[in-house]
């Protein structure tokens, strides 16, 4: 029975392996931004050298590890004893490896990126796990010696000692890791979806349209010539998971990309339109990005369902709560219009969901896009082909 126990032990840690290994490949085949926090520590260990080996992503050799060591531990629950010995034999060696190469990337990521990405970590954490389990599933099976069969449920021939299973935990040991995989594949899909798409602005649409307001909030150089306008809902989870991203191409590019930041509220996050009109009076004290920046991190990819998780990003951003309660009371303050100055200019260039960009590139109609598109013009090189003059001190987009 402990051989059988391990095994199924190794199943469920395979499975695991498997769904995280199919969502970081994923990610990077389909270029998307898995949900991550605030911190953006999934996007730096991704894009850090130690992510790819002979030109490949490191998470497609993961992947493939976790297929042939799930496929050993369905093979041990439907061959003989002495096959389910050399079937180990190699699961020891590719889980070592597995293991060696998990730990040394979690090295890097801590101690050279300065970067946790929970995915990467729970993978090494599955690997480190699958090791030892093969290690001991090698031991319990070395102290097999009965060479005679039995019959379990009156169908299947095993062996007495070693790893035994019946109709039931054979159907699991195949149900499981295809679950795992069509789970994973399920969630990158949507995500797809979710970031996708990207049109230009007609000039129809773009008629009276001030796109950038006097109390717009601007991060990186107010004078850059490119401007990615972002409609963002602070309780969307999704906008919270892009936000590190963003973030990072505007202090990848100093002088040359700068990201501007406007409301759009979704009707289903009851607790959104506090959160904005908390972010306005931060705005007025000068602190709109510690506050949103606070209260991503806090939320960490979650949407906003209490209020006390707003009330705790105003506190880490330096502002007196009491103040800005006593203000949110008020319905004439002025947060309030200019969060619906904001929806207004959206719902008129047809922003329909969060987060939504516009970005806006010197002599060119600005392009309305969702995130999947941003990722992909602003990691072409089309900031190198504008010309020098275009970023000259007080140039505008």
């Amino acid at each position: 029975m402990k051989a059988t126990l391990l095994n199924r032990i190794s199943l469920v840690l395979g499975s695991i392996g498997l769904y995280v290994a199919l969502l970081l490949t994923l990610e990077k085949a389909m270029n998307i931004q898995l949900p991550c926090g605030s911190g953006g520590g999934c996007a730096k260990v991704a894009d850090h050298p130690s992510g790819m080996f002979l030109d490949v992503p490191v998470a497609y050799y993961g992947l493939f590890g976790y297929i042939l060591i799930t496929l050993i531990t369905v093979l041990r629950f439907t061959t003989d004893n002495a096959n389910q010995k050399s079937l180990t034999n190699i699961a020891v060696f590719l889980t070592g490896v597995g293991a060696l190469a998990s730990l040394w990337l979690q090295f890097v990521s801590f101690t050279v990126i300065h970067a946790f990405c929970p995915y990467c970590f729970t993978s090494a954490v599955a690997m480190v796990s699958l090791f030892v389990t093969q290690l001991l599933l090698r031991k319990a099976l070395k102290a097999s010696n009965a060479p005679e069969a039995t019959v379990v449920d009156g169908e299947y021939p095993r062996p007495s000692v070693g790893i035994q299973t019946d109709k039931k935990w054979k159907l699991i040991a195949y149900a499981v890791p295809v679950l795992a995989l069509a789970i994973a594949y399920g969630q990158s899909t949507m995500l797809s979806r979710q970031l996708g798409g990207v049109s230009a602005l007609s000039a129809e649409k773009m008629a009276g349209i001030e796109l950038i307001s006097k109390d717009s909030h601007i991060f990186g150089d107010p004078a850059a010539p490119v401007t990615i306008l972002e409609y963002a809902d602070l309780g969307c989870p999704t906008c919270q998971m892009v936000a590190p991203k963003v973030k990072e191409y505007v202090e990848k590019n100093p002088g040359k990309v700068r990201l501007v930041y406007r409301h759009f509220l979704i009707d289903q996050h009851e607790l959104s339109p506090t959160a904005a009109a908390m972010s306005e009076i931060a705005a007025d004290k000068g602190r709109f990005w510690e506050y949103i920046r606070a209260l991503m991190a806090g939320m960490n990819g979650k949407e906003i369902k209490e209020v006390q998780p707003i009330m705790d990003a105003a506190t880490a951003a330096g502002l007196d709560t009491k103040e800005m309660l006593e203000r949110l009371k008020d319905v004439n303050d002025p947060v309030y219009a200019r969060i619906t100055a904001d929806r207004k200019v959206a719902d008129a260039i047809g922003v329909n969901s969060t987060p939504t960009f516009v970005v806006m590139v010197p002599g060119e109609t600005p392009k309305i896009m969702q995130a999947k598109g941003l990722y992909n013009l602003m990691e072409s090189d089309f900031l190198s082909k504008l010309p020098p003059s275009t970023f000259s001190a007080g140039g505008k987009p």
